[in-house]
């Protein structure tokens, strides 16, 4: 094929690539299928990181896919544009600041860091984070049953303003008080309801201690983010916390309120147990694949990896 221009040729090569019809993960029917290809999903990402060096970049609901197959459905991790070569970024250094016009990802899905004026390297923390994002606004939006929700009043906030404002709500859910998770959890889809405990609340609690141990570590001055609001008390009574929930109104008291905690007290903790300059790629241990797994009680280990 030939694109003339004036007096000069251009020539271009079309290609048609022909692949399996893949669906959106709002067409699971089960959570247990769900849970399957979600895992799928962290497994691949992680997977593609680690033997390629290639960094997706763009994690976002409607890049998380899935097909069928006679072992039943499987994820598939899709729109790969956006993603980058680690290794070469690491050699040449091209991208350790990049400019806005850089800015790669999803505003509702970004970690908090990405969503700042300064723009940090995007790194593999930063897609961590953006899963935890997304699997709260599935379990918000998706029912289960083929349908999916319009916006959610909880979480409007996370599409509308600049990336600033996105990045002050979505920041003052994790760190500030306690009305917004209450609200956020009060509007979990019933379907999702057995997962609240084992996974959605200690996901979330991840990243809220890592960004409390990073300002406790004293870097706020190098950090990208903001200085965090007061963080809530451990609470004792997690019904007085949750009481108007559907999801989670049968949860025991006293087993539930260890996945309340104070996240600036665990902060201090986890800088106090761990010694060495900050970690901006791990967030001193705080947000790696093996601890994301640990979270939700899944074995991190990935044969032949």
């Amino acid at each position: 094929m030939k694109l003339s221009l004036g007096d000069s040729v251009e020539w271009r090569v079309l290609r048609i690539m022909v692949c399996a019809y893949a669906l959106p993960l709002s067409k699971i029917y089960t959570l247990k299928a769900f849970k399957k290809v979600f895992l799928d999903l962290i497994h691949c990402h992680y997977v593609v990181y680690e033997k390629a060096g290639i960094l997706h970049r763009d994690l976002s609901v409607s890049n998380l896919m899935f097909r069928l197959s006679t072992r039943g459905p499987f994820g598939v991790l899709n729109d790969w544009d956006l993603s980058e070569d680690v290794a070469e970024r690491k050699q040449d250094g091209s991208q350790k600041h990049p400019a806005a016009r850089h800015r790669t990802g999803t505003a509702p899905f970004m970690a908090l860091e990405l969503l700042y004026e300064k723009l940090p390297c995007h790194l593999y923390c930063h897609d961590l984070k953006s899963f935890v994002w997304i699997l709260i606004w599935c379990a918000l939006h998706f029912d289960l049953q083929g349908c999916e929700k319009p916006l959610l009043p909880v979480v409007k906030s996370w599409t509308r303003g600049d990336w600033k404002d996105i990045q002050g709500h979505k920041m003052n859910l994790l760190t500030g008080q306690r009305e917004g998770l209450r609200k956020l959890y009060a509007k979990i889809n019933p379907a999702f309801a057995e997962i609240v405990k084992s996974w959605i609340i200690p996901l979330v609690n991840m990243p809220s201690k890592a960004y409390a141990a990073m300002h406790a570590c004293d870097t706020s001055n190098q950090s990208t983010l903001p200085k965090p609001a007061p963080v809530v008390a451990q609470e004792k009574d997690f019904s007085e916390m949750y009481g108007d929930a559907e999801v989670i109104d049968d949860m025991d008291g006293k087993e539930d309120a260890d996945l309340l905690t104070d996240n600036a007290a665990i902060g201090n903790q986890d800088v106090q147990e761990q010694n060495g300059p900050w970690d901006e790629e791990t967030l001193r241990g705080l947000m790696t694949f093996a601890k994301f797994m640990a979270a939700i009680g899944e074995s991190a280990d990935i044969p032949d990896l």
